[in-house]
């Protein structure tokens, strides 16, 4: 039993850094434009669509594919900022009306994806890699998962290097540290916004390519139940902290796995418990607080 258990911990954080990844875009958006982007899940969809079909088109491998999918997003973040955040910053309540707008957005995408490529399910070939297994630490793992959770700590720490020693990175904690005060220095908060979006959003799609290996396959619903399991680790590791969402995976990782394997069929109810009790006993998250100030 002792070895199913380490096996369970093992998949879990791997698991668990592709969770990482999947939610550190949003957090970061979050943490920056204190906007609540719920068609975060219909980004990943739609990147795990883009990747499909310049698979099936083009034969371009997941890894090709991420060249053309990263600037691609990164420019639809821009954009999304432009077209959405930029007036919706201006109403007396952004946070409220960014939860109506991007519900909207988000019903728009999803429909828009069901005309446009049909309720099927698709899925991605594992081919672009060497080995379907690897060893680690003894153990037999899915090499997608272990390449996938290599990825996401190279993600997490350009994110950490971007945020804490670039210009451009600490005008953006400055922005999450106080608003205000950074404007006064002369920070433009409007660039920091725009560019928080592209990076946050291309993030997002880096997870979208690799999402049908881990959720399964590709359609036009997902995003919605997506959403919904980034919302919950960005909560558990520290709501507006992007580096903490790292943590946030980790443990929603551990427990689907670990749960799954004891008491299969509770896996999610227990997340919930989880989840709850964290809001109840840190409401701030496992780290908690606000990003540290520059």
């Amino acid at each position: 039993m002792a070895s199913i258990l380490y096996y369970a911990i093992l998949s879990g954080v791997l698991i668990g850094l592709y969770y990482s990844l999947m939610a550190l875009g949003l957090n970061l958006v979050f943490g920056v434009t204190r906007i609540v982007n719920l068609s975060h899940g219909d980004f990943i969809m739609l990147s795990a669509y883009t990747s499909f079909w310049l698979f099936f088109y083009f034969h371009l491998s997941p890894l090709v594919g991420l060249v053309i999918v990263i600037p691609l997003f990164f420019l639809v973040g821009i954009l999304t900022y432009f077209a959405l955040v930029k007036k919706l910053l201006k109403s007396k309540d952004p946070e409220m009306t960014s939860f109506i707008v991007f519900f909207g957005l988000s019903f728009s995408i999803e429909s828009a994806a069901a005309i446009t490529f049909g309720n099927s399910y698709r899925s991605l070939p594992l081919n672009f890699l060497p080995i379907s297994h690897i060893n680690v630490f003894g153990y037999s793992m899915p090499f997608v998962n272990v390449f996938v959770a290599i990825l996401a700590v190279i993600v997490i720490l350009f994110t950490y290097v971007y945020l804490n020693r670039t210009k451009i990175g600490l005008k953006t904690r400055a922005i999450m540290s106080n608003k205000e005060t950074a404007i006064s220095f002369g920070i433009n908060p409007g660039v920091i916004f725009a560019v928080s979006l592209g990076i946050g959003i291309a993030i997002t799609a880096i997870a979208g390519v690799f999402s049908p290996y881990f959720f399964g396959a590709i359609y036009p619903s997902e995003g919605g139940i997506i959403t919904i399991i980034a919302f919950s680790i960005i909560i558990i590791g520290s709501l507006g902290n992007p580096l903490a969402t790292v943590i946030g995976g980790i443990v929603y990782g551990l427990i689907i796995n670990v749960t799954g394997i004891y008491i299969p069929g509770w896996s999610y109810a227990i997340t919930f418990i989880v989840l709850v009790t964290i809001i109840l006993v840190r409401p701030n998250g496992i780290l908690g607080g606000k990003i540290r100030e520059v």
